[in-house]
């Protein structure tokens, strides 16, 4: 029943039309693995965002994942592969300058993430009182309570959660 199918798909004996059947089937094929352990959100996230860089919740999502674990070098690789394109948002920015400020990092470098100059300009300020005042918190959270700075020097995750 299938013998004329299967002679003209024998390697060396195909038709035009089957190979061009076949390089149309072949682009098909997937590149990349796509079972993924519900578990591990920001794997999942990324493979959304590799299969479709536009999906901007898919990024957000990612990004605010990375923020609120203070994953600070996977929120930085994460921002740089799925959204440099992008200015960064008020978050986005202040998450950018904790990683540019650990890895001492020249101002060079610094203007090439497009932080505005007035998150900057406050991220100096927020840096200075918090080494005047030896890392107190108490004087910074008035004006700072709502940064991801004072988020992630002072938040603390409550045992048993």
């Amino acid at each position: 029943c299938y013998r004329d199918w299967a002679e003209r798909r024998i390697p060396g004996k195909q038709t035009a039309e089957v190979c061009q059947w076949l390089e149309r089937k072949r682009l098909l094929l997937p590149a990349t693995d796509t079972l993924r352990s519900s578990a591990n959100i920001p794997l999942s996230l990324r493979h959304l965002l590799r299969n479709n860089p536009d999906n901007v919740l898919a990024c957000d999502y990612l990004l605010c994942f990375d923020l609120l674990n203070k994953d600070i070098g996977a929120f930085a690789r994460d921002y740089q592969e799925f959204a440099a394109h992008r200015i960064p948002s008020r978050l986005y920015a202040e998450g950018l300058l904790v990683y540019l400020a650990g890895n001492k990092s020249p101002l060079d470098e610094v203007r090439k993430w497009n932080i505005p100059p007035q998150v900057l300009d406050e991220f100096s300020e927020y840096t200075r009182l918090y080494e005047a005042n030896d890392g107190n918190g108490a004087p910074l959270q008035a004006k700072y309570g709502k940064t991801y700075w004072f988020y992630f020097h002072y938040a603390t995750m409550k045992k048993g959660k």
